[in-house]
């Protein structure tokens, strides 16, 4: 059974201190009047083109926000082979867009997400790449678990998580494997005790927008990045690094290059 273990920054003793960092993640603008953080734009990037039940480019352009990109040559395969799209969107149709991961109870879990027989397994194992061969016996590119993640959750925010190195530090857990079991675990333990704190974090961070999941995903890559921070007092920050500022650093693009040797979830 994984144990995820909760931030710190998501302890009820720090409730106010989490939703500061929410809210300042998605307002705050540099000194040339962008937003600071390129991640804060995902959440509704190109929304009229976000269909439920289908992929498109901007859906694979959106992870560019989060600070890593789809490899043109997993862009032309998924795009180019009609069937693995209608597989990959008929698996996605499965999935509810309107019900939330801690909403779920096990028997759903495990239907929609939790058995090897379920679709959004079987979808995520279609992303990585892990059961599909191309021609002359070849593995199909596929992408890695942050890309994919980051591509599931742009059309699934409430039901899928996303995962990246920053994240995993906070949930200590080494890959995600157990990822996704472990948040819902998390969020339904307790009579929904996290649930219900994360939901009175995104009230008082007033990003009302967002998902209960990427309320958790926000304050927790903030926290791993800047653990000790106070909000600055100027209303304008520096241009970032590039490689800074984004949920997912540039380090985390080593683990999105297409798998030669795929390693399942």
């Amino acid at each position: 059974m994984p144990i995820l273990v909760v931030p710190e920054i998501l302890s009820e003793e720090r409730v106010d201190e989490a939703a500061e960092r929410i809210n300042y993640y998605y307002t705050e603008l540099t000194t040339k009047g962008r937003k600071l953080y390129s991640g804060s734009l995902f959440d509704e990037f190109a929304s009229d083109q976000n269909p439920e039940g289908a992929f498109t480019p901007a859906d694979f352009l959106s992870t560019g926000l989060l600070g890593v990109h789809v490899p043109g040559e997993a862009i032309v395969k998924f795009f180019s082979d009609a069937g693995l799209m209608k597989e990959l969107e008929r698996l996605l149709k499965q999935l509810p867009a309107n019900v939330d991961l801690g909403d779920l109870n096990k028997p759903a879990f495990n239907r929609l997400l939790g058995s090897k027989g379920s679709p959004g397994f079987i979808l995520w194992d279609l992303i990585r790449g892990h059961r599909v061969r191309g021609k002359n016996g070849k593995e199909y590119v596929g992408m890695g678990e942050t890309l994919t993640s980051k591509l599931l959750a742009r059309k699934r925010p409430r039901l899928i998580p996303i995962w990246d190195r920053r994240i995993g530090n906070q949930v200590k857990l080494p890959h995600s494997g157990d990822h996704w079991e472990g948040m819902w675990r998390a969020l339904t333990d307790e009579d929904g005790k996290l649930t219900r704190r994360l939901t009175k974090i995104r009230k008082e961070s007033r990003q009302h927008q967002i998902s209960l999941l990427r309320t958790f995903d926000v304050a927790a890559w903030h926290f791993d990045k800047n653990e000790v921070w106070s909000q600055p007092s100027t209303s304008k920050e520096s241009e970032p690094a590039d490689d800074d500022g984004l949920i997912g650093d540039a380090a985390d693009a080593v683990d999105d290059v297409p798998d030669v040797k795929p390693v399942q979830k």
